[in-house]
């Protein structure tokens, strides 16, 4: 099940993953999650800002494209996808789109700098399950 958006401070990352995979993962399972962004040092901060394997992580697969995001959809149940919005070619909202039809029980978070409404509320629209600020 899906839930509607929040805005959540992004020096909280670690704490909402901790409450998703508290709510979504029965104990003893692992999820898989893609980290998707087009800048380097956003990915390696989710990578060294978030202690993965004491969530609950199996897999911490990354990104930098939307095309590469596909790519690795199309060939890997993800469980967790967290995306910024704006990329080079196609945006984190086109990948939730992509997502919601090809994994549609793929949770998307939207991981961003953007407070623009319309963003958020095009993000609500494709449920994405939050969008962090």
């Amino acid at each position: 099940m899906k839930l509607l958006t929040l805005v959540v401070p992004s020096y909280n990352v670690e704490g909402f993953l901790r409450r998703c995979v508290e709510r979504m993962l029965p104990a003893g399972e692992e999820l898989d999650v893609l980290i998707v962004d087009d800048e380097q040092w956003a990915v390696q901060g989710m990578l060294d800002g978030v202690n993965w394997d004491v969530l609950g992580f199996d897999k911490v697969l990354t990104a930098n494209s939307y095309a590469e995001a596909v790519n690795i959809i199309k060939n890997t149940y993800i469980d967790i996808m967290v995306s910024d919005i704006e990329m080079p070619g196609q945006s984190g909202l086109k990948l939730i789109e992509f997502v919601n039809e090809h994994s549609p029980n793929t949770e998307c978070i939207i991981l961003t700098c953007h407070d623009e409404f319309d963003y958020a509320r095009t993000a609500v629209g494709l449920n994405c399950l939050e969008y962090l600020l």
